[in-house]
């Protein structure tokens, strides 16, 4: 039963003639993904989903040779077909399938016939890519499925099997690509040839010379794992091709090879000419240039503008309104604000409006006298934006002391800027930056003004003395006016005050200041009439409103204050002297309420 069994192998093994010989004699299945090699495949993966196809003519002459004592046998004189493949991408890997499809097969030994021969199926995976590490590597397995039709040996007996490991590695525009594997196919034989499991290579290189064509050139090689004198050998041929890409899908690719000796698998030689539907894997669905799986934006195009032109996405700008005010609501002179984030920007005003791109952002205010303002704002929504922001003014301070003429200290208070009274015996009084007017009483006394300056995060010291009610002042409170003893003095023909008119108008903010009762002043400006009448009824209106604004910096309420110009239609005197006009031209306090 053992020597039946034997027998039963050998006869499976040994054919009686070529028509029962099963091997695949035509070696060369084109490559089915890659993008450079005809034949050698290349580790790159693609986006899930993605399907691709490819279809070739191919021609081979006498693909299948022995070599024998009687010298050259021929077994397959000619193939002409279509090679058919297509693949399909999912979570890394790569399920492909090939068909090659015969349209005539011509051998010495068996009838000329089309059919298809053995259907592949194969499943490839990358470990590492060539994009992020030093070279690209994947792994690749194929099943051969045995469904040959013709009688010329272009198919196996039974099923077979491929394990190969993949390397490739781009170099400027050449891309370096490597096969290494093994195939296991039922052992054939033929004379004293062999026909076993085999160890095969596929080496080459494809030149891009610009975008969407270029040239390659490949060796292929397969020998049996058998050693000694087995005429099987080594089959080896060398490929030229290139490729043209017709459109964005489809691309035209070809080449032509030589064989290297007579082994069995080596043909005198072969063509193939063939047309890939190959979509753009990472197609630029925008035209933006950057490609849908780096486009945050695929269906809207980046506008170039310097600000994260890398996004893909059109940077949409917003406005940030930016009010920085005191404690009074009014707008901070020399506030400096500033904008930093994705961009940085700077606005030197306390109201203003920035045009910026959107993200977070720290937001600053800063001016003299006042506490600078930070924080982090969000400006990734949508719509404007605005942000109106009280600053705390840096405290300063005073200090003020009241003594009688022989210098002795006195019972009397201070009053700052008409706010709450304080003991004038060195107390140490804070008030915010800025001028002030102050108001020094002590009873039996006459009111004792001053404007005195203090500066952000500084103590000022003043000692004054508060003199008799004998001795009068320059101004005084009357029952229907503030009487004033001399003239508010102008720069000529115009509204600017003369330094030596300040502390006459310090006792009238002094009085004011001490006497909250008077709540409306009406401030009268007075010209003579020399001059045009439209010049001086301007003049005067502007020097009553000089007077008013420097009563208000001294601080009296302006609610309370009230400017008007009379020109010249209210003289005091009618004589046409110069001491007439010069007691014409003056600034009257009268009182309102």
């Amino acid at each position: 039963m053992l020597i039946g069994l034997i027998a039963v192998a050998m006869a499976q093994d040994v054919p009686a003639s070529v028509a029962d010989l099963q091997i695949n004699g035509n070696l060369l299945r084109p490559a089915i993904g890659s993008s450079t090699t005809l034949w050698a495949e290349d580790s790159a993966t693609k986006p899930d989903g993605y399907v691709s196809g490819r279809t070739f003519f191919h021609y081979a002459n006498r693909p299948l040779r022995v070599q024998g004592d009687d010298g050259t046998e021929v077994l397959v004189q000619d193939v002409v077909g279509l090679d058919v493949a297509g693949a399909v991408h999912f979570r890394g890997l790569r399920l492909g399938a090939h068909a090659p499809v015969y349209g005539w097969t011509s051998s010495p030994y068996a009838t000329d016939q089309p059919g298809i021969g053995d259907l592949t199926f194969d499943l490839q995976g990358q470990l590492f890519d060539r994009d992020v590490a030093p070279v690209g590597v994947a792994l690749a397995g194929r099943l051969l499925l045995p469904t040959s039709s013709v009688e010329a040996p272009l198919g196996a007996a039974s099923t077979g099997w491929e394990l190969a490991a993949i390397v490739d590695k781009p170099i400027g525009p050449v891309t370096l690509v490597a096969n290494l594997g093994t195939r296991g196919v039922p052992r054939q034989t033929w004379n004293e040839m062999v026909w076993d499991d085999q160890v095969f290579l596929r080496a080459g290189a494809g030149w891009e010379i610009d975008e969407g064509y270029g040239v390659s050139g490949e060796l292929g090689a397969q020998t049996n794992w058998s050693s000694g004198d087995n005429p099987a050998g080594t089959a080896a041929e060398l490929l030229g091709g290139g490729w043209y890409g017709l459109t964005r899908d489809f691309v035209l690719r070809g080449g032509a090879s030589v064989g290297l000796g007579r082994a069995p698998g080596t043909p005198v030689g072969r063509i193939l000419v063939g047309l890939g539907w190959q979509p753009d894997p990472y197609p630029d669905q925008d035209l933006d240039g950057i490609v849908d799986k780096d486009d945050w934006c695929p269906h809207e195009p980046e506008d170039v503008d310097g600000f994260e032109d890398g996004d893909g996405c059109m940077d949409r700008v917003t406005a940030v309104a930016i009010e920085a005010r005191g404690h009074d609501g009014e707008p901070i002179p020399g506030a400096l604000v500033t904008l930093t984030g994705p961009e940085e920007h700077t606005l030197a005003q306390s109201v203003g409006t920035i045009s910026t791109h959107r993200g977070q952002y720290v937001l600053r205010i800063e001016a003299p006298g006042y506490t600078p303002w930070e924080e982090s704002i969000d400006l990734t929504g949508n719509g404007d934006h605005l942000f109106g922001r009280t600053l705390a003014a840096e405290v300063g301070s005073l200090r003020v002391w009241a003594v009688d003429e022989d210098g002795e200290p006195l019972d009397a208070m201070v009053r700052v800027s008409g706010g709450e009274a304080w003991p004038a015996d060195g107390t140490t009084i804070e008030v915010p930056p800025g001028e002030h007017a102050l108001v020094i009483t002590s009873p039996g006394r006459d009111a004792r003004t001053v404007s005195l300056y203090v500066e952000p995060g500084t103590t000022r010291e003043y000692s004054t003395v508060v003199r008799g009610a004998g001795d009068k002042g320059q101004a005084r409170l009357e029952s229907d006016r503030i009487e004033i003893d001399d003239q508010v003095h102008f720069d000529l023909n115009l509204a600017t005050i003369r330094p030596e008119s300040h502390g006459l108008l310090d006792e009238v903010a002094g009085i004011l200041l001490e006497h909250p009762e008077v709540t409306r002043v009406r401030i009268e400006g007075h010209t003579d009439d020399k001059g045009p009448a439209r010049f001086n009824q301007k003049l005067s209106e502007e020097r009553a409103e000089s007077v008013r604004r420097y009563l208000i910096g001294k601080g009296v309420a302006p609610e309370r204050l009230r400017s008007v110009g009379f020109g010249p239609t209210r003289p005091l005197h009618d004589r046409d002297t110069d001491e007439a006009r010069a007691a014409n031209r003056r600034v009257e306090f009268h009182l309102e309420s």
